[in-house]
């Protein structure tokens, strides 16, 4: 098993961006995040008042349907935090596991959204390199423990490609934690009948409260043959994720 942190050697791409039907590819691949970041339906009972999770408070948002109160964490504005919910939807519980400083040469596209809870904060960063091979790197925080989500998603991907190559899943060394990874190659149909790979690596990280960091890198190519080695997503995500600080 090892342990070592591979360095992500730089390698000269030019960036094909082929246009996809949108319907299909975007909804497919918001289908594979929101899997990698399920949400177990289990209800959670604390018996002390004082456990660590985070006081919520009630504000006045904008909506399309005019003004509307929910319920929002109280979390100061001057770090980029990670959360998550061990409670239900109805009635959250939300735990702070972590913070993120973005790298040098990466930056948030915050158009990018998973999740429908704006007490979940997701980051989704693009490479500032147009040359780089890597679409994005997606960071949130999970309520499930490493190994357990890895299992679940892992096997949810080929039922929904039918041409999926799904890698094993390995053990590595990141940001002085333990973690779990697997990659997995899978192909749409583009426009003018042609095909575009997408090889995406999928990363959990553990965390505090059994919980994870979830890491999901992707990049796409015209054919397998010229998609991304596994070890350049992975350094890729330990590159993107370079200042991650996971609270214990």
């Amino acid at each position: 098993m090892s342990k070592s942190k591979k360095a992500y050697h730089k390698k000269k791409y030019v960036r094909t961006r082929v246009k996809t039907k949108g319907l299909i590819t975007t909804t497919k691949r918001a289908l594979l995040i929101a899997a990698a970041s399920m949400v177990l339906a289990v209800a959670l009972f604390f018996v002390f008042y004082d456990d660590g999770s985070l006081p919520l408070k009630t504000v006045t948002v904008e909506t399309e349907q005019g003004k509307e109160k929910q319920r929002a964490i109280s979390l100061p504005d001057d770090e980029r935090w990670l959360t998550i919910n061990r409670g239900t939807d109805k009635q959250p519980k939300y735990y702070l596991v972590g913070s993120l400083d973005f790298s040098s040469g990466w930056s948030n596209d915050e158009s990018f959204a998973v999740s429908p809870d704006k007490n979940i904060q997701e980051y989704c960063l693009r490479p500032d390199d147009t040359e780089n091979p890597i679409d994005y790197v997606y960071i949130r925080g999970v309520p499930q423990p490493p190994e357990q989500i890895a299992l679940s998603v892992q096997s949810q991907i080929a039922p929904m490609y039918a041409d999926a190559i799904v890698g094993d899943i390995r053990e590595t060394s990141a940001f002085g934690k333990q973690a779990v990874y697997f990659s997995y190659i899978t192909k749409l149909e583009t426009e003018g009948q042609t095909s575009q790979y997408n090889h995406t690596l999928t990363m959990y990280v553990p965390a505090k409260y059994g919980s994870a960091i979830l890491i999901n890198v992707q990049a796409a190519a015209s054919s397998i043959d010229s998609s991304l080695q596994e070890e350049d997503l992975l350094a890729a995500a330990l590159d993107a994720g370079g200042r991650l600080s996971i609270h214990e």
